[in-house]
């Protein structure tokens, strides 16, 4: 799938699980990479659209190419792990449990999440007013600054 359905996709299987539910899903990651790099995996992909894969799941972490002769959203997609858990993470309410390269016929990446309201608490809490207030004090010339954390304080 492309990336806007593959991110649309986890949010609804997240979404379909009830507490504690679990979830597993296969992608393709660096074996499979490995393999269209030394062509020997995606022979149903044109030279030009190949190169668009590999570049992007390079520099992303994530590439997706669409099937020659297709006019649907599927094709191929490599998928960094790393990219998988911050996309989770990103997601919230999934508590990754497992994540195996090459255990699925030498060749799949295998993702186990359970569901977990709790872990979409994780994320954002701090606010961007917050954090750029902070950021600025932290700049700033250090008796400037404790004026101002005792002007703040005062609040």
């Amino acid at each position: 799938m492309d990336l806007r359905l593959w991110l649309q996709f986890l949010g609804v299987l997240r979404n379909s699980l009830s507490p504690g539910g679990l979830l597993v899903f296969s992608t393709h990651g660096r074996e499979a990479y490995q393999r269209a790099v030394a062509g020997m995996w995606d022979g149903s992909l044109s030279h030009r659209r190949r190169t668009l894969l590999l570049y992007r799941y390079e520099r992303e972490g994530f590439g997706y190419a669409q099937y020659l002769g297709s006019d649907t959203y599927f094709g191929l997609s490599l998928s960094h792990p790393a990219w998988v858990i911050q996309q989770l993470t990103r997601l919230g309410g999934l508590r990754l449990v497992s994540l195996s390269e090459k255990s699925w016929v030498d060749f799949h990446d295998i993702v186990a999440c359970i569901r977990d309201p709790g872990s979409e608490r994780d994320m954002r809490r701090t606010s961007s007013a917050t954090y750029l207030r902070h950021t600025a004090l932290d700049r700033m010339n250090p008796h400037v600054r404790s004026s101002l954390e005792r002007i703040w304080s005062w609040r």
